[in-house]
Formats: C-alpha cells, structure tokens, sequence
C-alpha cells in the first residue's frame, strides 16, 4: 500500500493524532457528514496509478 501514497511512507502516529484533534475540537462546529481521508494520498495514488 506505501507504493501507492503520495508521501510514499507510512503516517505517524502523531500526524494522525494531529487530524483526529481538529475532528474533535469543539471550534470546529460546521464539519458535518464528511469522510477525512487519513491515507497519505493512497485513495487518489491508487487511482492513477491503474490509469
């Protein structure tokens, strides 16, 4: 899977954490309803990479 990554490594657990903390803020009150994407870019990597 880390071929396909844009950032082409594995994420940390602190850049994850970093992510999951503006989820869960309470300032952040207008995000409903969307998927975040915590993959390094693999969805989109893959994608064109099939291409």
């Amino acid at each position: 899977m880390v071929a396909y990554t844009a950032e082409g490594r594995m994420g940390t657990p602190e850049e994850l954490g970093y992510a999951l903390a503006v989820l869960a803020d309470e300032r952040n009150g207008y995000l409903a309803g969307v998927d975040i994407l915590c993959d390094g870019g693999a969805t989109t990597g893959r994608h064109f990479k099939e291409r």
